[in-house]
């Protein structure tokens, strides 16, 4: 028993462009389906980064606010600075300006006392 198999050349042509379109087929579909793939993917990221934005958005307002409240805070400082501290060498004089008083006036009451125990 034998068999004979025979093909022309048009069969081998149009079975090489059957084989060829099917796998350009393949590859059409394996690349449409990376491309779905990587747009997913994006998509993904860039929501995630514009939520990141939004937080970092956010955060930045808010340290802003805080900054604008210390900012706030410290002229208030110092602007009732001097109103309740005196400074060291102020105190100082005003210390030394009482105690000469105090010895002015302790000098007159001796001075006072022995006036009168003489008389």
């Amino acid at each position: 028993m034998r068999l004979a198999f025979e093909l022309e050349v048009w069969h081998l042509f149009g079975m090489a462009v059957t084989l060829i379109s099917a796998f350009w087929a393949l590859i059409a579909l394996i690349v449409k389906q990376f491309n779905a793939g990587l747009a997913s993917r994006f998509e993904t990221l860039e929501n995630a980064r514009s939520e990141e934005s939004s937080r970092t958005n956010e955060r930045f307002d808010r340290i802003e606010q805080s900054q604008k409240n210390l900012d706030r805070d410290l002229l208030m400082l110092k602007a009732e600075l001097p109103d309740r501290y005196v400074r060291r060498e102020d105190a100082i004089r005003s210390e030394m300006t009482l105690h000469a008083k105090f010895d002015g006036l302790a000098a007159r009451i001796d001075t006072f006392l022995r006036v009168k125990n003489n008389d």
